[in-house]
């Protein structure tokens, strides 16, 4: 069965890609070897190929120490070297432009860290303020409460000598009835 001609022509720029995607990586894998093994074979003799070891992380929040710099700058050298190997080199990386990525970074956290620490101390002077105010209010309450419980035991004994003197009055109504009949 014969091939169209629009496919016949398609397939060499296919594999054309296909081999340049290759190439590419083949190379990164060849740089990254070759780095690996040039750090092997010199893995006895420390100094001039061999990192220093190093720690992870920084010692300081929101600083960028001299730790921080070597590990920024060691990097950097090497991935720029991975770079120039594999036919990348316009594509290197600066170390000044990842510093002051980084030092953009440091200053957002510490900004952060900062209202943080702020909004915590309000609230926790917010708490301080409605725990007074709700001990305030508890006491004029108890306080409101004696004084109505006061008030209404002296209307109560106001309201019960009321009755007690009413009823030991003498009945003026019949009394007065009597004498009405008399007449």
């Amino acid at each position: 069965m014969p091939v169209p001609a629009a496919a016949a022509a398609a397939a060499p720029a296919a594999a054309a890609g296909t081999r340049s995607l290759g190439m590419a990586f083949l190379s990164d894998v060849l740089a990254n070897m070759l780095a690996g093994g040039v750090q092997a074979a010199t893995a006895g003799a420390t100094g001039a190929l061999t990192p220093a070891t190093t720690q992870g992380g920084s010692s300081s929040r929101f600083m960028i120490t001299l730790a921080d710099l070597r590990d920024i700058q060691q990097y950097v050298d090497n991935e720029n070297f991975k770079r120039r190997l594999t036919g990348r080199g316009d594509d290197l990386l600066s170390v000044e432009d990842m510093l002051r990525d980084r030092e953009a970074q440091l200053r957002r956290s510490a900004a952060e860290a900062g209202a943080r620490e702020y909004a915590i101390e309000q609230l926790k002077q917010q708490g301080a303020i409605q725990s007074a105010l709700a001990g305030t209010a508890g006491q004029a309450l108890t306080s409101a409460g004696g004084v109505m419980q006061q008030g209404l035991s002296s209307l109560g004994g106001v309201a019960q000598q009321g009755i007690s003197s009413a009823l030991s009055r003498p009945d003026y109504g019949s009394m007065i009835s009597e004498i009405g009949r008399a007449y």
